[in-house]
């Protein structure tokens, strides 16, 4: 048996690297955002890839879901884990489909591709609501809503102030430890993820 690690933006594959060294296990380094790798993949001998996906930023996240899909279904080769468990890793919006669909008990959340529905879910609901971006871990991205406001702020820069080619974006996150700026490496526009303010208490015993 050989193993393939796929490496990308961070150095996560060292950890396969040296289990496979302590286990004596052959493998082989494949880097998924080379200029060659899909012809390194199609030519690799590996009976499996694994692989870690960034969770940074949107675009290198779909990277890695565009290439991840065509390895597994084009090519019809095995990695771990299963694509269907990649593509919802750090996808707020897929999440929240597949835990539906599963009946998982979880906040309610609607994704919007349109300001006036937005608005009107708005109007007809409590405004107790909760915007998340789509990816960012550790509590990063959400924001509470406090008056709508802030509500129509929010969607004019999400959706765009009369048309949506003018939508400048939107992000929760800032950067800098003296001075805070938004992290405009993380904004997103032409969609918003909406979720019911939910009062939870973490008990660690």
């Amino acid at each position: 048996m050989k193993l393939g690690f796929f490496t990308a933006f961070r150095d996560m594959d060292r950890y396969y690297i040296r289990s496979c060294e302590e286990l004596g296990i052959p493998y082989e380094v494949i880097d998924l955002i080379g200029p060659n790798w899909l012809e390194e993949v199609m030519n690799s001998d590996c009976d499996g890839f694994l692989c870690r996906p960034p969770s940074k930023y949107q675009e290198r996240k779909s990277m890695f879901d565009e290439r991840l899909y065509t390895i597994s279904n084009f090519l019809g080769k095995k990695i771990y884990p299963s694509y269907d468990e990649f593509f919802i890793y750090e996808n707020k919006k897929m999440m929240s489909y597949w835990l539906k669909i599963n009946n998982f008990p979880h906040a309610e959340t609607k994704v919007f591709y349109d300001k006036k529905q937005f608005m009107k879910f708005l109007d007809e609901e409590d405004l107790s609501v909760v915007i998340k971006t789509n990816i960012g871990s550790t509590a990063k991205g959400w924001r509470l809503l406090k008056n709508k406001a802030e509500a129509r702020f929010i969607a004019d820069m999400t959706f765009g102030k009369g048309s949506t080619k003018v939508a400048p974006d939107y992000t929760k996150q800032y950067t800098g430890k003296i001075f805070r700026v938004p992290a405009i490496d993380t904004i997103q526009k032409h969609f918003l993820i909406v979720q019911k303010f939910e009062k939870i208490k973490w008990d660690c015993a």
